[in-house]
């Protein structure tokens, strides 16, 4: 890591729910679709980072 996480955000994301995207992807793109029909943007954006948090950034 290049980069560090202030201590005060370790305890929120060690508690975050963890997605598994081949699990329930069908049930995650319908929670996806409510969200923006609700206009619930940020709920949306947050789904959307906690699917993508299990991906490792690359190293340029």
């Amino acid at each position: 890591m290049r980069k560090g996480v202030p201590i005060s955000q370790v305890k929120p994301l060690l508690s975050r729910p963890v997605i598994r995207l081949g699990d329930n992807w069908i049930t995650i793109q319908e929670t996806m679709l409510q969200h923006l029909h609700e206009g619930r943007i940020d709920a949306l954006r947050q789904l959307i980072y906690d699917c993508g948090g299990n991906i490792p950034a690359q190293n340029w």
